[in-house]
Order: C-alpha cells, then sequence, then structure tokens
C-alpha cells in the first residue's frame, strides 16, 4: 500500500507515520469488503499511501485522502470497467467516503 514507482525512480521516501499507518490498515480492510463485491476477483491497487513528496509528484490534490492512507485506487479487470466496480461498490452495503471513476 506504500510501493510508487515514481518515489522509487526519483528516491522518494514514502513511509507513512504511525497515524498513517493505523489508517491504511482500516483501509486494507475495507478493501477486503470490496472485493467481495465482484464475487471474490482480485482487485489490483495501483495507488495507495503517498507521502507529501510522492504526492506533488503525481500532481496529487494537497488534501487527498492518499496522503493521510485513507483512499486506493484500484482496478479489477475480471469484473469489468472501472466504472461497472464502481456502480457495485456504490450499490454495496460497504461504508466509504467516496468512490471516484477514472478511466474507462
Amino acid at each position: 500500500m506504500r510501493s510508487s514507482g515514481s518515489a522509487a525512480r526519483l528516491g522518494l521516501r514514502n513511509v507513512p507515520d504511525a497515524t498513517e499507518l493505523k489508517n491504511l490498515h482500516a483501509l486494507t480492510a475495507a478493501l477486503e469488503d470490496v472485493r467481495t463485491v465482484p464475487g471474490n476477483k482480485p482487485i489490483l491497487i495501483s495507488s495507495g499511501f503517498r507521502s507529501d513528496a510522492v504526492n506533488r509528484t503525481v500532481d496529487g490534490v494537497s488534501n487527498s485522502a492518499h496522503r493521510s492512507g485513507l483512499a486506493a485506487d484500484f482496478i479489477c479487470p475480471g469484473f469489468g470497467t472501472p466504472l461497472q466496480i464502481c456502480r457495485e461498490v456504490e450499490s454495496s452495503d460497504i461504508d466509504f467516503d467516496q468512490v471516484i471513476q477514472e478511466g474507462t
């Protein structure tokens, strides 16, 4: 959840503090619930925690939930398009702040 190609390529630290790490644990538990939505098909996470430096590098907004370990970008190719998985998550009983569909 903290692996970053941008951080590795640029030599940036991408290490969460204690609060951010606690948030990441809660996020991964929620993502396990999300994984059940498409019938336990794998979800591929492309972005989780972002340090301030990494967030700036990827042009993330300053108040991004990625900064606090409370957001993840993912796809589920075995289920369908990003829009299809967003619709399924939105119609589920999973408690979430927001679902943002990016891509097609």
